[in-house]
């Protein structure tokens, strides 16, 4: 039951967030652009806590640990992905609302990063896929 509730929070403010964008991009508001990535920030937030937890919870109980958790470099990457969506966010951000000079392709450098990282894990993964 927890999991559905984090999930409809998760949905609720993604809605809240493309709502906000909406808006905005149709200049029916005219908030800063801080303030339109204020639900997406919220989900990043809740799950940087949860994984930096789960990551210390890691470390406390190496020598007790279940089987079916997450390795140690599974979280790690969950963690890069997720602070290259926020730089990402971030930096949009800045250059929407405060340096419009900025260039395009400075902004997307995280985003880029992240798909090519995308791409290595899934080949990584494709590549070791057991025979069948």
């Amino acid at each position: 039951m927890v999991m559905v509730r984090r999930i409809f929070a998760a949905w609720c403010l993604t809605q809240l967030f493309l709502i906000f964008l909406f808006l905005r991009l149709d200049d029916k508001i005219s908030w800063n652009w801080f303030l339109i990535f204020i639900p997406m920030w919220i989900v990043d937030g809740s799950l940087l806590i949860l994984l930096c937890v789960r990551m210390l919870a890691h470390f406390k109980y190496t020598l007790e640990r279940i089987r079916g958790q997450m390795s140690l470099a599974k979280k790690s990457w969950l963690l890069l992905t997720l602070v290259l969506k926020l730089t990402f966010e971030l930096v949009l951000c800045v250059k929407l609302e405060i340096y419009p000079d900025i260039q395009y392709y400075y902004v997307f450098i995280p985003l880029w990063t992240l798909i090519g990282c995308y791409i290595c894990n899934l080949s990584h993964h494709l590549i070791t896929l057991p025979q069948l």
